[in-house]
């Protein structure tokens, strides 16, 4: 993961709290692979609001009207973006997933 400030820099702070919060599983769901299980990252309060903070404020004063949280982790992750401008939270799930939803019906 890489994490960057407005200017282009990483931030190291940023970087190892995230990094910290978010579990790696080696070898899943096949070898080779590193899947990173954010259910870890979910249970730490104080590194999720760090993560939630980080994605909204570059959107800080722009008016924002919805947004699309795809697939299950964007589920989690768009309802608790849309929180701070004050936006409405899409769900876009895979189709046949999930029931109909009108983002859904958009793709048919």
């Amino acid at each position: 993961m890489r994490v960057v400030n407005a200017g282009g820099a990483m931030n190291s702070s940023l970087a190892e709290t995230l990094l910290s919060a978010i579990r790696t599983i080696p070898d899943y769901p096949k070898p080779g692979i590193l899947f990173r299980d954010i259910t870890t990252l979910l249970g730490d309060a104080r590194a999720f609001r760090r993560s939630v903070d980080e994605l909204v404020h570059p959107y800080a004063g722009t008016k924002i009207a919805k947004i699309a949280g795809i697939e299950a982790r964007g589920f989690i992750l768009g309802g608790d973006n849309c929180h701070q401008p004050l936006a409405g939270v899409v769900p876009s799930p895979a189709e046949g997933k999930c029931i109909e939803t009108p983002s859904s019906r958009a793709r048919k």
